[in-house]
């Protein structure tokens, strides 16, 4: 199964290999690069679209917005507009994005939401430290507002959600 799965594949993926989120970026590739240039931000209509083609109840699907956009102040009005975008979808898609510690002008999108939805640090752990060893330790950072956990283990990202009921899940 690839990184993006096929909505066709779907389907059949949720009880053969567990599948339980997709990324829509075989649909539309975003690519905000620091310098805020960008490949694409879909419209609402169109994030709607492309997430309809996932079976219902199979997760959900998100997509990857940028990647390693450290101390990148002329990304964020985009980041801000793609998470807009992705956060009014039919369902709602999740954004993620890859940088060394999340970027607070990125916390409200300006609904009170966090316009990035997986923060997924690229090479340091919460200690602020590069990973040794990548490929045999356990590397991770943990989403300050609702404690999501990505860990990277041998060049596989996993996000992970703490079960607790009294938080209520975006």
């Amino acid at each position: 199964m690839y990184w993006v799965d096929l909505a066709a594949n779907a389907a059949s993926d949720i009880p053969n290999f567990g599948l339980n989120r997709s990324g829509l970026e075989y649909y539309y590739y975003i690519g905000i690069l620091c310098d805020g240039t960008y490949n694409y931000i879909p419209s609402i209509s169109e994030i709607n679209a492309a997430a309809a083609n996932f079976p219902v109840g199979g997760g959900g699907v998100d997509f990857f917005v940028g990647d390693e956009l450290n101390d990148c102040p002329l990304a964020d009005q985009k980041l801000v507009e793609m998470g807009l975008n992705a956060h009014a979808a039919n369902p709602s898609v999740k954004t993620i994005l890859t940088l060394n510690t999340p970027n607070s002008d990125l916390y409200n999108e300006g609904d009170g939401r966090s316009a990035i939805d997986h923060w997924c640090s690229s090479i340091l752990g919460n200690s602020g430290q590069p990973c040794p060893g990548v490929d045999q330790e356990i590397c991770g950072a943990t989403h300050p507002a609702t404690l999501d956990r990505a860990i990277l283990r041998n060049g596989w990202w996993t996000i992970r959600r703490p079960t607790n009921a009294s938080r209520q899940d975006s």
